[in-house]
């Protein structure tokens, strides 16, 4: 006879704790629910992991949900770890939602700091890390997760110190700290390699394939972003697979390909932000792409119903990534000026944030605005500090872009100050110490002319007599070899 009751909802709540398919572990939850009995501190344990599951698959709403009916059965339980970690996690919800509920997490704290949370749920010091990263509070995140993986490095748990990693990785991402992104995720694959399961392997695979494209490692980036969404999409995990394809819209908007980009990017405008950082990235970028292919009307609605949103509620990414795409709208539309102050707000914003690369793509952005003006001195202090940045970080592609621009925005030769053949040829003689009249003879033509020839080569070099043009053509500054 097969496991009936509450021993039947135990095992299906392991097998969805060991679960690598989100779809089966969901279907595992669903089932331990309907034989859960009158056990709460069970009820709240298969609550917990259901909201999570539910969160995996991109269903903000249920997880709200689900989370709020674990944290009442661990109520009705009274175990303090179990509590604090339902107060936490219907914090973080509450959080992600823009209704923040300090109360909850400072009960979670209080009960968490005597008692502890449930083995295998982050920290609050990791959930905190976790919050401010997808907020863009890259360096406040930084100062949360460092001290978590040295004490997970400490006390050896595994599973924590690849969490760690992971979110440390994505920190350093944004930050354009590639190497030390680097030297996470490699530190990650270990854990994969000890056996840790597909979900981590399809992490570290989009955080690598994020790395290559950052990068310009144009064939390893599609490469790796194809193992990933391929990974991902055995999991079932449809959030994981869309992060592979953002990284490939990024990677082809970094080549100028506004087409591709937007290819890879589609889904983004059906995908709901809820403060993620990497979804307002990817709506940034979707956005850029959009006024690429010039379809302004498309990427100013995205940029309202979710930049501008988010912004409204604090989210400080959001607002600078919201002003750089302004910026790229406005250039369109031909309003230079308001282009430049919303690309130079980007920037600060960016810049105060951490996120470098992000700076120089605002300043990219300002010098294009003012290239397109006709401001082009202007515009090269802008492209020129754009560069530097790309540069130091080593992403080739973007430098690669600026360089570009900065070629367009570079003077054009002023033809007007060329000497046409015949100047040449009466320059030439003239400089040899010829008087007008021998000049005619030689050249065949009348003094006349060699005189009119002779005012306009003045004008041209900016000089006032014979033995300045002699003296130039001595010291090389004027060439006459042809």
């Amino acid at each position: 006879m097969g496991l009936a009751g509450a021993q039947r909802a135990r095992a299906l709540l392991l097998r969805a704790i060991l679960e690598h398919d989100v779809e089966a572990g969901g279907r595992a939850l669903a089932d331990a629910l309907q034989h859960v009995g009158d056990d709460p501190a069970l009820r709240a344990r298969i609550l917990l992991g259901t909201s999570s599951y539910h969160f995996y698959r991109d269903d903000f709403p249920a997880s709200v949900t689900t989370a709020r009916q674990a944290l009442a059965a661990a109520e009705e339980d009274g175990d303090p770890a179990l509590l604090a970690t339902a107060l936490a996690m219907v914090a973080d919800r509450a959080e992600l939602a823009r209704h923040a509920e300090p109360a909850l997490l400072e009960r979670a704290t209080a009960l968490a700091n005597v008692s502890g949370l449930l083995p295998g749920y982050p920290s609050l010091g990791e959930a905190r890390g976790r919050r401010l990263l997808r907020v863009g509070d890259i360096d406040g995140a930084r100062r949360s997760l460092e001290p978590e993986l040295h004490a997970a490095l400490r006390s050896g748990a595994a599973a924590d110190r690849y969490r760690l990693r992971r979110d440390l990785a994505a920190v350093e991402l944004y930050a354009g700290n590639w190497p030390r992104a680097r030297r996470q995720v490699d530190d990650g694959w270990e854990f994969v390699d000890d056996g840790a399961g597909a979900w981590a392997e399809a992490e570290m695979l989009e955080r690598q394939a994020h790395l290559a494209a950052l990068s310009g490692d144009v064939d390893d980036a599609r490469r790796v972003a194809a193992q990933g969404i391929a990974c991902s999409e055995e999991l079932h995990w449809p959030h994981l697979a869309a992060q592979n394809r953002w990284v490939l819209g990024f990677l082809e908007l970094s080549r100028d390909e506004p087409e591709q980009a937007w290819n890879a990017l589609e889904d983004v405008a059906q995908t709901a932000a809820w403060g993620r950082l990497e979804v307002l990235a990817a709506v940034a970028d979707t956005a850029e792409a959009l006024v690429a292919l010039g379809r302004l009307e498309a990427a100013n609605g995205l940029v309202t119903a979710t930049l501008d949103d988010e912004a409204r509620k604090g989210h400080r990414w959001a607002a600078a990534g919201a002003a750089r795409c302004r910026a790229l709208i406005l250039t369109a539309q031909g309003d230079a000026a308001r282009a430049v102050a919303e690309a130079d707000r980007a920037a600060e914003g960016f810049a105060a944030l951490g996120c470098r690369l992000d700076t120089g793509r605002a300043r990219l952005a300002a010098g294009t605005a003012l290239r397109r003006a006709g401001e082009r001195r202007r515009a090269a202090e802008k492209l020129e500090a754009a560069k530097a940045i790309f540069s130091e970080l080593g992403a080739n592609l973007w430098t690669e872009r600026a360089a570009k621009e900065l070629r367009r925005a570079s003077p054009r030769p002023r033809h007007d100050r060329e000497l046409t053949p015949a100047e040449r040829q009466v320059a030439a003689v003239v400089a040899a110490g010829r008087t007008n009249k021998e000049v005619a003879a030689q050249l065949y033509t009348t003094v006349a002319t060699v005189e009119a020839h002779l005012t306009r080569i003045y004008r041209k070099l900016g000089i006032r007599s014979r033995t300045e043009l002699a003296r130039q053509v001595a010291d090389g500054t004027l060439s006459l070899d042809d």
